[in-house]
Order: C-alpha cells, then structure tokens, then sequence
C-alpha cells in the first residue's frame, strides 16, 4: 500500500501522545503551620492554675509535660514552665518533614533572667538558631529553631528559675507526591510539530489525489467526445 508508511507514522503518534497523557508523580512542597497561643488557650484558666500534665492544644499538636501552669497574673496569658526541665510543651515534627520553630519566651520578673531552650527525645539541646540560651525581663523574646522529624520539648533548662512561654509556632516543610496528567510544554511542542507535519503531508496527498481525479475525469470526457480518435 502507497499510504502503508502515512498510516505507520500516525500510529505511532498516537501511541507516544497516549504515553505522553499518562499521570506522572511530582513532589509537592507543602507547608503546615501548628500555632500555641497563649492568649487564646488559656482564657480558661485562673491565674497560677496548674495545668494537668498530657493536657493538649492545637487540636492535640502541643502536649503539656508535668509541671506547668497559667502564670500568675490576670493580665498576663503565658504557660509558667518548671525550671530543671521538670515542665514542658512537647511537639512532634512529622515524619519526613523539617520545621522551622518560634517561641516566645519571658523571665518571671523585670530585672530576671531565666534560661530557654528546647530539647529532642534524647535530651539533648537544640541550638537556637542565633545561639539565644536565656530571655531577660518580661517582655516577649523570639527564639528561633530548625529541626527535623522527632519529638521536643520546649523547657527551661536551668535551674535558677522558671520560664514563660506565650506563644509557639511550629511551620512543618513536607514533600508530597502528586500525580499530574498534563503534558509538559516541551512534549507538548513535539506532539504539535509532528502533527503539522503529518498533516501537511496528508494535505498534499489529498490535493495530489483531487488533481488526479479531476485529470482522469477530464480524459474520460474527451474519449466520449472523440470516441474514434487515437
């Protein structure tokens, strides 16, 4: 067959569009962020009230670890950590993902200085990213950490006096495969040229073959006419 070759060749182009709608997998960045606000979870509690340990916040992301309580002020909404790391707020990153972790931290008093920190499962510290250890007076003091996947806890790690925390932020960095059935632009160009070029080649098969008839059509009409001419 004369079209064998045409009718190959698109065959094979739908073949390489069809592998080409296929779904792919992509990794995905997603982002979740964890927030303690002091200010709003604490509005049910009285002033210096303990809070029970394994008490939750954030839909359970933060857990209580033994002594803490609301400080003692009717102003002033902030979790009063035991100092010696014997109270925490424990947090644990999500498998496979790193995060970027903000406390707010404060001393117990204008002119105190309280030591601040976090520590991972094993109980060792966690270097603060501009190497901040303690937070002097009562105004708010960020302190800023990057972790991995595992379990925290922020503490005070000293053993002079306690530590407040008013707020904390935990912003989990997680990739996430997706899948995605589109074709990619460089495809996409490919798929595009190839057909242009079938179908112009389709084209002018279709005109060669509409001239030819028209040519046959023609001859026939003169034989009828000249029937006796050679």
């Amino acid at each position: 067959m004369k079209n064998r070759g045409l009718i190959l060749i698109a065959l094979a182009l739908c073949l390489v569009m069809s592998f080409g709608c296929l779904p792919v997998s992509a990794a995905t960045t997603v982002e979740t962020v964890y927030v303690f606000d002091a200010s709003e979870e604490l509005t049910s509690y009285d002033k210096g009230a303990a809070i029970e340990d394994g008490t939750q916040f954030a839909d359970g992301y933060f857990t209580v670890i033994g002594s803490v309580s609301r400080t003692n002020s009717s102003s002033n909404y902030s979790l009063n950590l035991e100092k010696a790391q014997a109270g925490g707020l424990s947090f644990t990153v999500t498998k496979g993902a790193t995060a970027t972790v903000t406390v707010v931290f404060s001393s117990t008093g204008s002119s105190n200085t309280s030591e601040a920190g976090i520590i991972d499962a094993e109980g060792n510290a966690v270097a603060e990213n501009e190497g901040q250890t303690a937070v002097t007076g009562t105004d708010g003091v960020e302190f800023n950490y990057t972790v991995s996947d595992g379990t925290y806890t922020i503490v005070c790690p000293g053993d002079d006096r306690n530590v407040r925390v008013s707020y904390v932020s935990v912003a989990e960095t997680s990739k996430v495969l997706s899948k995605s059935t589109g074709i990619s632009d460089a495809f996409g160009t490919f798929i595009s040229a190839a057909l242009g070029v079938l179908f112009a080649i389709l084209f002018y098969k279709l005109i060669k073959a509409a001239v030819k008839c028209v040519r046959n059509l023609s001859r026939g009409r003169k034989k009828r006419r000249y029937p006796g001419r050679r």
